[in-house]
């Protein structure tokens, strides 16, 4: 599954190990993402991760908002 940051997903915080996403997008926990972002004039670069979290922040009127955790590979 592709996923665009500021798009699907926004970050929240990155580190060596992986990144904190917010959304409205539903994740799986296990499942293998792809994580993209434009970066100008080389276009987009991906990474893959492994979805550790994702659970439910807040629930509003246009649907739920999930918020988690996702290892990089």
């Amino acid at each position: 599954m592709l996923v665009w940051l500021g798009l699907d997903v926004d970050l929240r915080s990155e580190s060596h190990d992986g990144v904190h996403l917010q959304g409205r997008t539903r994740l799986a926990p296990g499942h293998v993402i792809e994580i993209a972002r434009d970066d100008g004039a080389r276009g987009p670069v991906i990474r893959r991760a492994v979805v550790r979290t994702w659970q439910v922040k807040a629930l509003g009127s246009r649907g739920p908002i999930y918020h988690g955790f996702c290892a990089w590979q």
